[in-house]
């Protein structure tokens, strides 16, 4: 694991990308947030850290949103850690797993695969974390414009501290709204 793996969690290390994600796409604020989370494995190496969280995030207008962060698959699975998504509302559910990246969608109307997130020609990586990057330094250098704002940012980590706080109350419900400080 990674030295520093005791002064995070798979919710602020992983979970903090996907969240982020949801709430630019759908531009909705988030409503309730209510997580569990696992110290066992980690525990034991002396890493005092979870090893497995799973959130659910509803947002405005009722959409569920449902995230696990996992830090401790077995050796012989294809990540070392992991983050699955899924976003269920009244029309339809998309899905992803960053262990298979293949994205899922389904509507009343039909089942789709809308992309496959990443994959590699040759030695060539193409795909989410190479978008993510290069998008990233096309704003740095000035060539695209700011596409999620400090503000965004701000939801993501009242997400992220409301995660930790529902944890910490065993699995309570915490509504963004009325909590304080989050």
């Amino acid at each position: 694991m990674l030295k520093w793996a005791a002064r995070s969690s798979p919710s602020w290390f992983l979970l903090s990308h996907s969240i982020d994600a949801i709430l630019w796409i759908f531009n909705k604020k988030p409503v309730r947030v209510r997580a569990t989370g696992i110290k066992k494995k980690l525990v034991s190496m002396g890493i005092d850290t979870y090893d497995v969280i799973k959130a659910e995030v509803i947002l405005e207008g009722g959409a569920v949103c449902s995230f696990e962060g996992n830090w401790i698959y077995p050796d012989t699975y294809p990540i070392m850690a992991g983050v699955t998504m899924s976003v269920t509302g009244t029309e339809g559910t998309i899905a992803t797993n960053t262990a298979d990246p293949i994205m899922q969608k389904a509507t009343a109307k039909e089942y789709s695969i809308p992309g496959i997130l990443e994959y590699e020609i040759g030695n060539y990586r193409v795909g989410l974390r190479r978008n993510m990057l290069e998008g990233f330094a096309r704003t740095v250098l000035g060539n695209s414009p700011v596409l999620a704002t400090a503000e965004d940012g701000f939801e993501a980590m009242r997400v992220l501290c409301a995660i930790d706080s529902s944890m910490k109350a065993g699995g309570k419900e915490i509504l963004l709204d009325q909590a304080a400080g989050v």
